[in-house]
This record gives C-alpha cells, structure tokens and sequence, in this order.
C-alpha cells in the first residue's frame, strides 16, 4: 500500500509539473501570435501605401513641371516587382516557432495521457489479490498462474508447526543446508486413498485474481454470497 500511495504522489507530481510546462507553452504560442498579427498588419499596411505612393506619383508627373517632380522623386522610395519584403523572413520565423510551439504542446500532451494510463494500470495491479487452487496446477481462465507447486504441511504427529497446508514451489528453490532436531519439520503431502490417487503427490497452483478480494468457502460447491466464483473443488 506504501507503494502504490508513492507512485500516486510521484504521479500527482508529474502532473503538476506537465501542466505549469504547458502554461508557460501557452502564454508563449499567444505571444508569438499576436507577434505574427502585427507583422502581417505591418505588412499589409506597407504594401498598400506603396500602392498609394506609386498611384499619386503617376498623377503628380501629369499635372507637375519636370523640376518638381525630380524633388517628389527624392522622397520617393521605387519597388521593383522582384523586390521581397523584409518582414516576410521575420513572419516566416514566427509562424515556425508558433508550430513548434504546438508541437511540444501535444508532446506534453501525450506525456500527461501515458502517465495517468501507467498510473490506472498500476492501481489496477496493486487492487489484485492471490488465493490457493489445491489439486490443481493450473488457474481458472478469470486468473494468472503465480507458480505451481505440491502440497505440504507438518507431519500429522507433529505439533507447533503448519497449522495449514502450504502449496510449495517445486522450482527456483534455493534451500538452507542445515540440520535440525526436535523441531516443528515441514513434510510434503501424498494422498492416502483407495484409488488410482493413492501415494501420489497433491499438486496446488498459487492464482492471482484481478479482484481486490476472495473468500474461500469449505465443504460445498455452492456459493450463497454475491460476486462471481473463481474456481471450485470436490
């Protein structure tokens, strides 16, 4: 539960960081657009009085001497149809910088969608609860098989030790090579039937369940409590 509460706050956390990135991108697109605004006003104001210049030169020419408008032409600036605009380049930086603006914007995005989906699927893992199929080494199709093993326990004349029976893994064991006496001694079971079970090893499967709880009910095969049932046994 310690877990599951850090990797909340490292989440929250996260989150929190992503989302004051994601101001500070915002307030820097809104600028860098009413930047592109005022160059392409700027630039439609200037290519519409160079218009007017040009038109109004033409009228002064008809109506003026040729010394007159010699002393027009001083203070007029003459565009060639080839000539490029100085603030275009300028807009052109902009409008780049706005796309990368958004860019990083949707990357911030996708970062905040992909830690709130690692977050539910850690949640979801960590609401999950284990329980015992004995006789069995495999698990219901509504469960994970955590490992399987055999049954043991205490010898039956044995007391202080296994109060219950354990399911024991039968692989990646690694044993402690000591000797013991007059201590509580754990034993693997075998059946004692009068069947074709009979001296054989009891198997058992540790099952994980997406459920957060399970309850197992002896002696019958019928479950009176509400919820789905996960396995059953005779």
């Amino acid at each position: 539960m310690q877990r599951l509460e850090d990797m909340f706050v490292n989440q929250v956390e996260a989150v929190d960081h992503v989302k004051s990135e994601r101001q500070l991108w915002l307030a820097e697109k809104q600028s860098l657009e009413v930047s592109v605004q005022h160059l392409q006003s700027l630039c439609l104001s200037t290519a519409v009085n160079v218009q007017r210049d040009s038109t109004g030169n033409d009228k002064n020419d008809a109506g003026q001497s040729l010394e007159s408008t010699r002393e027009t032409h001083k203070h007029t600036v003459f565009l060639r149809s080839d000539d490029s605009d100085p603030l275009v380049p300028v807009v052109t930086q902009l409008t780049e910088k706005v796309n990368e603006v958004n860019a990083g914007l949707q990357a911030l995005k996708d970062e905040v969608i992909a830690g709130h989906r690692e977050l539910k699927n850690e949640v979801a893992e960590a609401s999950t609860s284990v329980f015992v199929r004995w006789g069995s080494s495999t698990c219901p199709a509504s469960s994970v098989l955590v490992y399987s093993g055999e049954v043991g326990g205490s010898h039956y004349t044995t007391s202080g030790a296994a109060a219950n029976y354990l399911c024991l893994p039968l692989s990646n064991l690694t044993l402690m090579d000591i000797s013991v006496s007059n201590d509580a001694q754990l034993y693997g079971g075998e059946y004692e039937t009068a069947d074709e079970h009979h001296d054989k090893d009891p198997v058992c499967a540790v099952c994980r369940s997406s459920r957060a709880n399970n309850v197992m009910i002896p002696a019958t095969l019928s479950v009176r409590v509400a919820g789905p049932r996960s396995t059953a046994g005779g």
